[in-house]
Parts: structure tokens; sequence; C-alpha cells
């Protein structure tokens, strides 16, 4: 049996950035929020972090994307950053997850500046 790896990244603050005045110089785009077609938010891209989703998903890994702010901010995120083809799945954030393990979720703090 082959075991699919499940690689989970967040969205604000990990693929996209919210703090304009922090990052200056980083490559801003346009998100539509799904909830209020009217706004338009102006966000920086995480470009390393997103590189290693591109490299996890090309390697074989799947890839989910989560959001607080729920699965049609993931999805709208994923959309406007051009990732369909590299995320397998978007959702809310977990409420809370149950297995028998005591370990479940391994966090990686941010590999890397993003720029």
């Amino acid at each position: 049996m082959v075991r699919e790896d499940f690689i989970y990244f967040d969205v604000d603050e990990t693929i996209i950035l919210h703090q304009d005045k922090k990052y200056k110089k980083l490559k801003k785009i346009k998100i539509r929020d799904p909830y209020d077609p009217t706004l338009v938010h102006t966000v920086s891209i995480h470009k390393s972090h997103v590189y290693w989703l591109k490299i996890m998903a090309r390697r074989g890994s799947k890839i989910v994307v989560w959001s607080a702010g729920g699965r049609p901010w993931a999805q709208a995120v994923v959309d406007a950053l051009g990732l369909n083809e590299f995320v397998s799945f978007c959702l809310g954030k977990p409420n809370a997850i149950y297995d028998d393990e005591p370990v479940v979720l391994k966090c990686i703090p941010r590999w890397d500046k993003p720029y």
C-alpha cells in the first residue's frame, strides 16, 4: 500500500501577508472577498512559502490549504495566486483534531523570509 503525504498550508500570514507597510517591497495582488464581493483585499505574496508549496506538490504530496477565514477565503487565495494545479483541497481551520497519537501535528515555523 502506498502512503499518501498530506501537507497543510495556512493562508493568512503564511501564503499571503496582510501587513502592507511591513512588506513594501513584495509583490502585491488583489483578492476579492468571497463573503462580500464589494471588498477587495490587497495583500503581499510570501514567495518562499508559495515556492515550497509548489515543490512539495511536484514531489507528489497532496497539498491542503486552510484558513480561519473559512474554505471560501482559502479557495479565493488559491484562485488569485493561480495555485489550483498544486492544491488538492481547501478547507476552513479545523476546530479540533482527534487522534490516537499523542503528537498529531508537527508545526513548522516560517521557513524563510517572505522575499
